[in-house]
């Protein structure tokens, strides 16, 4: 194993235990058993999907301790591709125009993700993306199992017409 591998492990561990220990406090208090009320996120969110290959997760967000702002940061864990963390940074440029900016990394996931967003009118918006996504992902086949890195790329461009408020009420 490398020195730089080891680091970003090590690494990995220390900001991995900075979020669960708090965490970890916070359940043995029995703050988390409860359900949470209303709308309020809760600080852990599992997911076990058939949909996802039966994947786990855990995930934390500065949101999740009242830290708001443009600037979010989140540790997630995923049982398919371990440790990875994710920075986001949105921002509005002013009454007609935002941005957000978006990257994963991990030992096994890495992700760029930019979006502008522009208001023509009250009514009338648009949204471009641009993103590239790399995974190290693990194949198995007849002769062995196999590690590779698969990367790829994608765009977006959406338009959104929102409808008068009485047409809304008619349905």
């Amino acid at each position: 194993m490398s020195t730089q591998t080891t680091i970003k492990k090590t690494l990995g561990l220390i900001f991995g235990a900075m979020l669960i220990a708090p965490l970890a406090i916070e359940a043995v208090s029995h703050q988390l058993i409860a359900p949470p009320s209303g709308n309020q996120p809760s600080a852990i969110q599992t997911t076990d999907s058939s949909d996802n290959g039966g994947d786990q997760s855990l995930n934390f967000s500065s949101g999740d301790f009242g830290w708001n702002g443009p600037l979010s940061l989140n540790a997630n864990y995923s049982n398919v591709y371990g440790f990875y963390f994710t920075g986001k940074y949105a921002q509005a440029i002013n009454k007609y125009n935002a941005f957000n900016i978006e990257a994963d990394y991990g030992d096994r996931q890495w992700r760029v993700n930019a979006t502008y967003g522009l208001a023509f009118t009250t009514r009338q918006r648009i949204k471009l993306s641009a993103e590239r996504l790399a995974q190290k992902m693990d194949f198995s086949f007849a002769a062995g199992d196999d590690r590779e890195k698969i990367g790829q790329y994608a765009g977006g461009l959406t338009y959104q017409y929102l409808f008068p408020s009485h047409i809304d009420e008619m349905n």
